[in-house]
């Protein structure tokens, strides 16, 4: 015989929704508590991104590449001297 997950078994699924409609104090703070929490988390998480990676002051940001070269006899890659590259 196959185990029916119990939310899926249509009974207990109408036992569920009957029971947390007469109760919607409950609901209503369960609600507003799971909200409020996932909106403090990614205020929290959006905070701490833009405290860790700072942007850069300069025009075009996002178009700023780095040249290296490599040369190093393990096989590192060796960040280029700028008087090379200019």
């Amino acid at each position: 015989m196959r185990a029916i997950p119990y939310l899926a078994q249509p009974m207990n699924l109408r036992y569920t929704v009957r029971t947390l409609a007469r109760s919607k104090g409950f609901v209503a703070i369960a609600v507003l508590s799971l909200a409020l929490a996932i909106g403090l988390n990614t205020t929290v998480y959006s905070v701490l991104d833009a405290v860790k990676h700072p942007t850069v002051p300069y025009k075009n940001a996002d178009r700023l590449i780095q040249i290296s070269e490599e040369g190093d006899p393990r096989g590192e890659r060796i960040t280029a001297a700028n008087d090379r590259f200019s």
